[in-house]
């Protein structure tokens, strides 16, 4: 039940941000790699863009974690403020249990809404320089990841 009103929830919110948008015409965007990098650069206004990505990590006791995919949804609302955001699906396999084999379990972690704010441009020896947040929504994940 959980999983069918987070799907509708999500339908409903990226219908929702595609009424209002208009055709990207551009030869340059900046890019947040989903967990991997984070940049200054605020998504122009009126402009929606998806960065997908994956990860891997193997842990000292044999557990693999794959993110499979990272989305990081991104909506320009103003010049400086846009939307943010991010659904993750993950699957965690244990090690080899003998009699068991490879026990795995896959979901959606929680989803994360946020935003970034563009805070200075840059001027001399001060960056540019952006404010990210994110919060969690844990009733829009798997019952197992919540």
């Amino acid at each position: 039940m959980q999983q069918s009103w987070a799907k509708s929830f999500l339908t409903l919110f990226l219908a929702f941000l595609l009424q209002s948008v208009e055709a990207q015409q551009s030869d340059k965007i900046e890019t947040d790699r989903p967990d991997q990098t984070e940049s200054p650069y605020v998504v122009p206004k009126k402009w929606l863009q998806f960065e997908s990505g994956f990860n891997y990590e193997k842990d000292k006791e044999g557990y693999n974690t794959f993110v499979h995919p990272t989305l990081l949804s991104k909506l320009g609302l103003s010049s400086r403020f846009e939307l943010r955001l991010i659904t993750e699906v993950l699957t965690v396999q244990s090690p080899p249990i003998i009699p068991f084999g490879t026990v795995s379990q896959t979901g959606l972690l929680p989803v994360q809404l946020g935003g970034k704010i563009a805070l200075f441009e840059e001027k001399g020896a001060r960056p540019k320089t952006s404010l990210i947040f994110h919060t969690t929504i844990p009733k829009i994940a798997s019952s197992k990841f919540q």
